[in-house]
This record gives C-alpha cells, structure tokens and sequence, in this order.
C-alpha cells in the first residue's frame, strides 16, 4: 500500500504541497486511566470496559488522506474520520504521525490504540494486526476528453473505441475482461497514459479514480478532461479496501469501531468528509 501511497502522492505533484507531521487534537489529562469506565455502549448490551482515549497513528505525508496543512496541523481524510470514531465512541481523541514504517510495529507494542493510514487489508498486513470493516474502497474510473466525441461509458460504448491503459495493472486485466470489445491502447506509466488521453491519442482512460480526479482538477492536465461514467469497485482487481488497525486480539476496541464506521457511513458526515477532501465522488 505504501507503492500506492507514493504513486498517488506523485499524480497530484503541484497540487499539495507536503510538510512535516504534527500532532493534532490531543486528549485532555483527565488524571485516569484509558480504561476507567465500564458501559454497555456498542457491545450489544453486554457490559465490557471501555476507554475514554483512542490513541490513532498515522503519517503525516499522504494527502488528501493524512498530511500536515500550511500552519503544521495534521488534517486529511483519514484524521477527519478518526475523530469521527471518537465522537461516536464519546472518547477524547488523540492523532499522532508518525513514519509509515513504524505504524504497525508502534502498536504492536502499544504505544496507539488504532491504525488509520490507508493500510490495504492483505496477507501480510494480517499477520500483524487486526482489522475492522472497510472504512472506503479504492475505485478505478474512466476518464474523456471534454472537447472530444461523446459516447456512453459501458461496454456497449466502449465497443472498438481506443481506451489508454497502464500496462501488465489490474486496471488492464478489468478491462480486458469486462470491456472485451474496447480496444486497449497500453502505457509504461500512468502519466504517459494521460498524455495520450490529453493528446487525443485516446478516446477515453480508464484509471485509478484518485488518480485522474487530482490530475484533472490540476494544473497539468491543463483542463483537458474529465471524469465521465461511475466508479469501479471490484476486490479482485482493485483491493479489499482500506480498514482501520487495531492489536491482535484486540476484539471490544475492534467491534466498538466496526459499530462507528457503520454509523458514520449512513450519516451525513460521510458524505461532507468526502466533499471536503476530494473534488469528486470517488468511493
């Protein structure tokens, strides 16, 4: 997952700009323990302890999804989210950058309660950590030129059209299989991709959506596209989607943030997160 952090990083280079991790809403010292009360809250009714502060990590070097903002506070999607958590958990709330590659060791060895970094679930992140319910997915999207011809996105539409595509990605796989008719045009990279959509080389992209929505809104794609069509969200090619981490074994804290991803995905809340982060509906 850290290959797709850094690939997403560079498709918006020009516009975000990174700075150093900061830390950002820290509990206040209430002089008890993180485990001082007991309550029936999210264990359907059966009484189980509960903390009044959740440790969250993440990076400080991600965005729209954790980074620090021009005054050096740690925003972004993921910490909007974390602090939704605490407030439907009614605990105070602590989020703290640090390195990606101490994310997982650091609450192994409990220095954090949580883990919210856009950490795909996989096999190798399973063995080291449990994890709740997917708190978003990552969709592929197809992308046209604004001042080009005007088609359906289906596969009907698609049918014989040219279609840039990354070569040997799970996006070329997806295409081949469910747009067999497109006629796949395939690319190095994802920025040679675009150049070819920019250029007319292309009728359409299909892509990471996150991706192509930053280098759409950006400066260099110099207005020339837009996303067109809904989102693309299939396990088997584009991931199991991203989970918040909790310590193995860790089972009531595990089911108490379950039960808030639940809450807050059917709320409003979701919905203006989205909106404040990325420029279109991409989950």
């Amino acid at each position: 997952m850290r290959t797709v952090a850094l690939l997403l990083a560079t498709a918006v280079t020009g516009v975000w700009l990174f700075a150093s991790p900061a830390l950002a809403q820290k509990a206040p010292d209430t002089g008890k323990t993180a485990t001082d009360t007991a309550t029936p809250a999210d264990t359907g009714g059966k009484s189980e302890t509960r903390r009044n502060l959740l440790r969250f990590l993440t990076t400080g070097d991600f965005p729209p999804f954790n980074y620090a903002d021009e005054d050096g506070q740690l925003t972004g999607f993921n910490v909007d989210f974390a602090r939704a958590i605490c407030v439907e958990l009614e605990v105070s709330c602590d989020v703290r950058a640090i390195a990606w590659d101490d994310l997982l060791p650091t609450l192994d060895h409990g220095d954090g309660d949580a883990v919210i970094a856009s950490i795909a679930v996989t096999p190798g992140t399973i063995v080291q950590a449990d994890f709740t319910r997917r708190y978003y997915f990552m969709t592929a999207h197809f992308a046209v030129r604004k001042a080009g011809a005007k088609f359906e996105i289906s596969p009907v539409g698609l049918e014989a059209r040219k279609v840039a595509v990354v070569a040997s990605s799970a996006h070329a796989a997806y295409l081949k299989v469910f747009f067999p008719d497109t006629q796949a045009v395939t690319y190095p990279t994802a920025g040679a991709a675009r150049d070819a959509l920019a250029k007319g080389e292309a009728d359409a992209l299909f892509g990471d959506g996150l991706g192509l929505a930053f280098w759409i809104n950006g400066t260099s794609s110099k207005g020339c596209c837009e996303l067109s069509g809904g989102a693309y969200a299939d396990e088997r090619y584009f991931g199991d989607g991203m989970a918040v981490a909790v310590r193995k074994g860790d089972v009531v804290l595990q089911r108490q943030i379950d039960n808030a991803i639940g809450r807050i995905r059917a709320s409003t809340r979701y919905e203006e997160m989205l909106s404040r982060y990325f420029p279109v509906r991409l989950f």
